[in-house]
């Protein structure tokens, strides 16, 4: 009997050992936690923010509206299933061409499959 008091003494001091061990770095965790949460300066987090919004919206060629990303996204999908997304050309339709045509009064936006040439005008003329 004494040997398995003797194991069963060394288990649970193993397991204390354990918990104390992931207590320690529980604590640690909230700390650094702590730390980083009275560093923090909303403020500033919210003007990077603005001028990585303000950063995406200067670099990108143009602003589609809800519409003309729902009519791309359609086009895409049903030209995929009946078309260039079966057969010999399955999987390569992830490449797309949108052509830009500015008007004067708004722009013209046309997405053509590069493999069988079919394209749509997916043109948001109310949003002009």
């Amino acid at each position: 009997m004494e040997i398995d008091s003797v194991f069963l003494e060394k288990d649970v001091e193993q397991s204390l050992e354990t918990i104390r061990q992931t207590l320690e770095h529980q604590k640690q965790t909230i700390e650094d936690l702590r730390k980083r949460l009275r560093e923090y300066d909303k403020d500033s987090e919210i003007v990077k923010r603005d001028q990585r919004i303000r950063d995406l919206y200067d670099h990108s060629l143009q602003q589609m509206t809800d519409l003309e990303v729902q009519r791309a996204r359609e086009f895409r999908g049903k030209h995929l299933a009946r078309c260039c997304g079966n057969g010999k050309y399955k999987g390569r339709g992830s490449t797309w061409i949108y052509t830009l045509t500015g008007t004067g009064i708004g722009m013209c936006i046309e997405i053509k499959c590069p493999i069988c040439g079919e394209s749509e005008d997916i043109t948001d003329i109310d949003s002009w």
